[in-house]
């Protein structure tokens, strides 16, 4: 299965990978009293964890706690933040060089 990321992790000290099968973050909306998360906002995603090779870890899922899970939630997030960050960061130098080639 292909995953929109597979991201570095450890559970119980021993390393694996953070499949993440799909991920929503939706950001906070103050002009909206209509449901709370959406005036504070919220991230939702799917994800399996995986041994080193790629492969569904069901052993290692029944070893996580409560405080794996928030942290790989946390983990998740703070990762694709930074990989939307990045890409926006790119489209910009790319913009910049498309005008500054064409004379735009």
């Amino acid at each position: 299965m292909g995953y929109l990321a597979e991201i570095p992790a450890r559970v119980a000290g021993i390393p694996c990978l953070i499949g993440v099968e799909s991920y929503r973050r939706q950001r906070p909306n103050h002009r909206t009293w209509s449901s709370d998360w959406d005036y504070q906002g919220y991230t939702d995603c799917d994800w399996r964890l995986l041994d080193r090779r790629g492969r569904i870890a069901e052993w290692l899922e029944r070893k996580m706690g409560k405080k794996d899970k928030e942290r790989i939630g946390e983990e998740i997030q703070s990762y694709m933040l930074r990989e939307a960050a990045e890409r926006k960061a790119e489209a910009a130098i790319e913009r910049y060089e498309s005008r500054r080639y064409f004379g735009h």
